[in-house]
């Protein structure tokens, strides 16, 4: 990506039975990418991997208070967040073109250690295409837990019957405490 990352889009489109998933710059430039169930399921169980080894939850040794960690700092990233303001739709650029790019595959690139200025580089995700484009973007807290709680929130509308919950891989559910009668 060329430009700093400025907001992000998550929106279904049920006559192609994917996700479209929208990113604009600072200086106006926008990237669209399609995701399918088939990615989300590999990417989701990854992207929960690596928010529970960030922030705070990186620093819990019991998984289940890593998991439960996770969920409460996504709750207190996202809303606040410049991505969940109203997505801005008036791009100057396509760099990647106006269609959109199916993604096929992602990596994480992990932080660099700090050097002499005492500071470690941040992290990077890769989205990987169809078409061969590889396109980078911090790998920070905010940004990954504000992807994760817009892929939740679009989930209901895709009928894909993914059981996304932050910190939890697929399938895998929060321990529910016995109900007293």
């Amino acid at each position: 990506m060329t430009g700093r990352l400025h907001q992000l889009h998550v929106e279904y489109a049920p006559a192609e039975d994917r996700i479209l998933l929208k990113f604009n710059t600072m200086d106006r430039q926008e990237l669209r990418f399609w995701l399918t169930r088939r990615f989300v399921k590999t990417f989701w169980d990854q992207l929960q991997i690596l928010l529970a080894g960030l922030g705070r939850a990186g620093s819990q040794s019991d998984p289940a208070a890593k998991k439960a960690m996770v969920g409460f700092e996504q709750e207190a990233a996202a809303p606040r967040e410049r991505f969940a303001q109203a997505f801005e739709d008036e791009a100057a650029a396509f760099p990647l073109g106006d269609k959109p790019l199916l993604v096929t595959g992602f990596s994480y690139k992990a932080p660099k250690r700090a050097g002499g200025s005492g500071r470690a580089a941040p992290g990077r995700i890769a989205f990987e295409t169809e078409s061969g484009h590889e396109v980078g973007l911090p790998a920070n807290p905010v940004l990954l837990h504000s992807l994760s709680k817009m892929l939740i929130d679009i989930n209901p509308r895709t009928g894909w019957d993914l059981k996304l919950t932050p910190g939890y891989s697929l399938g895998e559910e929060p321990e529910r405490p016995a109900r007293m009668h």
